[in-house]
């Protein structure tokens, strides 16, 4: 039998729907891995370089930034546009959640005195365990939209 021309649309925006989730999910593993590879790099050469300590906390671009990022994170968290909408108990709450801690635990880093302190370590990989967790979390979320769409157009 033939297809009808709607469920013939829906299919074309369900594959291409899939194609762009594949191609996203593609281009951020491969910026993940390049990221984890500079910083190995970078992680390598600082053991040739010898310590410095910093006993007045982050530079002022820093500190800047992480103050700029602690503004957005407040005003994304109260903002009604949302990467997941808050009226999905948890799921939308996350990302709120996610981002709001991020940036608290960056301005803590950038504004501690001793850079070179074991607080300092622990929250840098903190905050980076945050954002991988919430990028893992929206992709989830992402996967599993992709579902009920092919579900729903079945």
């Amino acid at each position: 039998h033939r297809a009808s021309p709607i469920h013939s649309k829906l299919e074309y925006l369900k594959s291409r729907f899939l194609r762009e989730y594949y191609s996203f999910c593609g281009k951020l593993c491969s910026f993940v891995e390049n990221r984890i590879y500079f910083f190995s790099q970078r992680r390598k050469n600082m053991d040739k370089e010898p310590e410095v300590l910093d006993m007045n906390g982050a530079s002022p671009l820093q500190k800047g930034l992480a103050v700029f990022l602690m503004i957005m994170s407040l005003l994304y968290t109260v903002s009604p546009i949302d990467l997941a909408p808050d009226a999905i108990p948890v799921v939308g709450w996350l990302d709120d959640v996610g981002f709001l801690v991020t940036a608290t635990m960056n301005a803590v880093q950038q504004f501690t005195k001793d850079q070179n302190s074991a607080m300092v370590k622990i929250l840098k990989y903190a905050k980076w365990f945050m954002v991988i967790a919430v990028v893992i979390a929206a992709l989830l979320l992402g996967g599993l939209i992709a579902a009920i769409v092919a579900l729903v157009v079945k």
